[in-house]
């Protein structure tokens, strides 16, 4: 019997002492104070792109595209010409496994200025889809002699032949890149790999 009431006292105890305990509210992690002090400073200068980008490429940094993206949609709607930002937001994309809304970016900031760098990044892109319109960006870089992109466009048009399945095809236009350049180290990635889906194995080591 005295066993049974120090047990019974123990449990009461014990949930007294629990209802005197308050749950504590469920708060919202504390923001680092890096990306505060951004924040703060966008809150400031909201004219400033330099600001915003700069959040934009910490929210990138720290693997958060989603919020480097729409950073970069508030950017756009005060300053929708600016190259820089559409170029991010393709690259962003990118990053995302989102192939056509990069495309849409790099075709963007293409309609506003033409920069060889953009071609060659929508051009790559197209080739990885098997889009002809990697021929066509290709030969825009050909044709723009102020673009000094030659190898580039060789590169595109190689990586569409070969994602096409013409491999033979493909060689041509990576050794047309290595004649233009013997440095470029990407030409003969893709034409090991051609060549080693071609099962010349030896080959494919020896461009290695």
């Amino acid at each position: 019997m005295k066993q049974i009431l120090t047990t019974v006292s123990i449990i009461i105890i014990f949930s007294a002492c629990n209802s005197t305990v308050k749950e504590q509210p469920v708060t919202q992690q504390e923001i680092p104070l890096q990306e505060k002090t951004m924040i703060d400073a966008i809150a400031l200068y909201p004219d400033s792109v330099l600001l915003r980008e700069n959040l934009i490429q910490y929210y990138q940094d720290n693997g958060t595209a989603d919020l480097a993206l729409s950073e970069i949609d508030k950017a756009l709607k005060k300053d929708s010409i600016n190259t820089r930002l559409w170029d991010k937001k393709a690259e962003l994309h990118i990053i995302q496994g989102d192939t056509a809304d990069a495309i849409k970016a790099y075709e963007k900031a293409i309609d506003i200025f033409p920069d060889p760098q953009f071609i060659m990044s929508l051009g790559w892109l197209f080739a990885q889809k098997k889009d002809s319109n990697a021929i066509v960006m290709a030969d825009a870089l050909l044709a723009g002699k102020n673009a000094k992109a030659e190898k580039e466009a060789f590169l595109i048009k190689g990586l569409y032949f070969s994602a096409m399945g013409n491999k033979q095809k493909a060689l041509v236009f990576f050794n047309n890149c290595l004649t233009l350049d013997y440095t470029y180290t990407l030409a003969y990635r893709e034409k090991a790999i051609v060549l080693y889906d071609m099962t010349k194995y030896e080959d494919a080591i020896k461009v290695l």
